[in-house]
């Protein structure tokens, strides 16, 4: 009978790559930090840092309990020993976040500078006074303007640098010019919508970074590849407009609905009143 004991030593040589099933149902335990994000964000309502504390608190616990959990039900080793591992891979995890973090932290280092400039030189200002004249106050022209915007702002950033830039400049464009004409546009979708184009830089000519490491890898012409990716991603591109009029739409039907809702309250205490006091 073949013996399944190097392939369930985590210590032990890969020699092949394991089977995808019994791989993912393994680690399915660590998309569980991404649903506390998830759910702090969007049901909770909790400020991004907040939420992210939370979700990272929850990673921590995770990393600190499978090994000693895994020994329980299985019967192997100590308790002391798994906690150890556990402890171990804490460590690891953290020495490797904060090399990952080398980039990312010079990224935002920059980021900061361009931002400071924008605070400085009232170019935000000037942004959300281009988009409101050209708008016209409508919300559908202020989000295709600011989409054209990101697509622009997005071209040869990497990921995060991308995010913060975008963020920075033309999520409050949406905002204030949302709040000028009485709609409350939630912040994560706005957020959201704008990192959605500024991504599409990626593979949107002439610039299309990735467009052009893909035609590097397949040998074809980047330009003709970065206008049939950019195509193929317009296939897409209704979705942030959706998510955005959706949240909109919830947030009028529960203030309509909440209007209606008072209206019948006083009509009924008006009855009862009558009929107690005639």
């Amino acid at each position: 009978m073949r013996s399944f004991t190097s392939l369930e030593d985590p210590n032990a040589p890969v020699t092949k790559l394991p089977l995808p099933g019994p791989t993912i149902r393994s680690g399915l335990h660590f998309l569980l930090p991404v649903v506390v994000l998830v759910w702090a964000l969007m049901v909770d309502r909790l400020s991004p840092g907040l939420s992210a504390f939370w979700a990272a608190s929850y990673m921590v616990f995770i990393l600190l309990t499978q090994r000693p959990l895994t020994a329980i039900m299985r019967g192997e080793g100590t308790i002391g020993a798994a906690l150890h591992l556990g402890f171990k891979d804490l460590i690891d995890g953290l020495e490797t976040g904060a090399r990952n973090m080398i980039g990312i932290g010079i990224a935002t280092a920059t980021a900061g500078i361009i931002v400071g400039a924008v605070s400085q030189t009232g170019v935000g200002s000037a942004l959300a006074d281009v988009v409101e004249v050209l708008s016209g106050g409508n919300l559908l022209a202020i989000l295709f303007l600011t989409a054209i915007l990101s697509l622009i702002l997005g071209m040869g950033l990497p990921t995060t640098a991308n995010y913060i830039v975008v963020s920075a400049l033309l999520a409050p464009v949406i905002v204030t010019l949302g709040q000028q004409n009485g709609l409350i546009v939630p912040l994560i979708a706005v957020h959201l919508f704008v990192f959605y184009f500024g991504i599409m830089a990626d593979v949107t000519p002439p610039v299309g970074l990735a467009s052009f490491a893909a035609a590097a890898v397949s040998g074809g012409d980047p330009i003709k590849t970065g206008v049939i990716a950019f195509f193929y991603s317009l296939r897409t591109a209704a979705l942030p407009f959706l998510f955005i009029f959706a949240l909109v739409g919830s947030s009028i039907l529960r203030r309509l609905f909440g209007r209606v809702h008072h209206r019948r309250n006083n009509a009924c205490r008006a009855h009862i009143q009558r009929f107690f006091y005639r």
